[in-house]
């Protein structure tokens, strides 16, 4: 037996802090759209541990700079 969208919407809210639309979850489900394509990402427990990512949280910790560009993406940027 399957959930209702609102229990989806319910719960990933509870865990991971993100409210989601009901069409999001719909074309998740009907493979229209992946949950990992262009979505932020809501929690650590997304990311996997890599070389890349513990160079880009050195370089964010150290002299890099994060800046929250229009539409949601993300620039990183270090001093040479």
């Amino acid at each position: 037996m399957g959930h209702s969208y609102k229990k989806i919407i319910r719960e990933i809210e509870k865990i991971y802090g993100v409210r989601l639309r009901k069409s999001q979850v719909s074309e998740w489900l009907r493979g229209i759209h992946s949950p990992f394509n262009g979505c932020r990402i809501p929690s650590m427990d997304f990311l996997e541990k890599s070389p890349e990512l513990t160079y880009i949280m050195g370089v964010v910790s150290g002299d890099g700079w994060v800046v929250r560009k229009r539409k949601g993406s993300i620039e990183v940027g270090a001093r040479p």
